[in-house]
């Protein structure tokens, strides 16, 4: 049976977020946790380091067993020692950055085929904020004027985690998306410090603010514990 699978507008390896790492997996079972800084991989040794090291000492306190994966670049992340960790893991965890650079990186690797293979067999998967919008069809940046291709795995999707904030400071900017997202595309705008998370069955809201449904100048927001509509075809 796949396993569940979190979307994170930010917050990612902090008391913030603790709510949603435990609707992924049972900590009380010593899950082995991947994490994966692989949206920082231009951003230097101090970056990375500081993602794995929030990560390990997060889930140490969880109660998990964290494995540092230091894949930063297509040559990490087709080394055999990577793909054997997460074909081990029971949580696998892509954290912030450039979201068009991690899914540059992921593209055709060994360690997001292992990925598909660990949540086939059950393991949980989750992104946040740069790793949650490298799972859609397309994302859309700040840093970017442009829209670029991302790795697709629910099909026609667009992913705009930090939505609280860049709505308030860049106003219309979720109906600029819609605008140019392809046709058929849904756009889901995820809160800081929460999660959409499927667990096999449903999508729903978790952590501390809201999610909301984009449609043109249009949007329904959805809040913690509801149930959120979405019909997405998953291709791990």
């Amino acid at each position: 049976m796949a396993g569940s699978i979190a979307l994170v507008g930010s917050g990612e390896f902090l008391p913030t977020t603790e709510e949603i790492d435990r609707a992924l997996v049972d900590f009380d079972r010593r899950p082995q946790v991947v994490i994966l800084p692989t949206a920082a991989g231009q951003e230097g040794d101090a970056s990375v380091d500081r993602w794995l090291d929030l990560g390990v000492a997060h889930y140490e306190r969880l109660g998990g067993r964290p494995v540092p994966l230091r894949v930063i670049d297509q040559a990490s992340a087709n080394l055999d020692e990577h793909v054997d960790a997460i074909e081990r893991a029971d949580l696998i965890y892509f954290s912030g950055g450039d979201p068009t650079y991690v899914t540059a990186t992921m593209q055709n690797s060994s360690v997001w085929e292992a990925v598909g293979r660990a949540w086939h067999r059950g393991a949980a998967l989750a992104g946040c904020s740069a790793g949650a919008m490298m799972m859609g069809s397309v994302t859309a940046s700040p840093r970017r004027a442009d829209l670029t291709p991302a790795l697709g795995v629910f099909g026609k999707l667009c992913v705009l985690p930090h939505f609280d904030r860049f709505d308030r400071f860049q106003p219309g900017m979720a109906a600029s998306v819609f605008e140019r997202v392809p046709m058929g595309t849904q756009v889901v705008g995820i809160d800081e410090n929460t999660g959409l998370v499927f667990d096999g069955a449903a999508w729903s809201v978790h952590g501390r603010q809201s999610v909301w449904l984009i449609e043109g100048e249009g949007r329904e927001e959805f809040f913690v514990g509801d149930s959120v509509p979405l019909d997405l075809l998953i291709k791990l």
